[in-house]
């Protein structure tokens, strides 16, 4: 599942989407401490990274994706990888 936080304090207003597994995200509870109210809110969760973006875009933020999405597109690549060549 996916997941966007919106932030409009850090560096003006954006929108990040995150991975459920993310710990960043840690499935829209944000990190261990919590997360405050009046710095942001988690938006979620949705099926696809569409809908996420979808939603994100909606925000009026700068639209990011964390780097949690980065490793898990390597991972599958690798893995489509090795089955192709499998």
């Amino acid at each position: 599942m996916y997941w966007v936080y919106e932030n409009w304090r850090a560096r003006g207003h954006k929108a990040v989407i995150h991975l459920d597994e993310c710990g960043f995200c840690n499935n829209g509870r944000g990190v261990t401490t919590g997360t405050r109210p009046d710095n942001g809110r988690w938006k979620g969760p949705f099926p696809s990274p569409e809908t996420a973006r979808h939603v994100a875009e909606r925000t009026g933020g700068n639209v990011k994706i964390c780097r949690c999405l980065d490793q898990v597109m390597q991972r599958r690549l690798s893995n489509m990888e090795l089955n192709y060549r499998g």
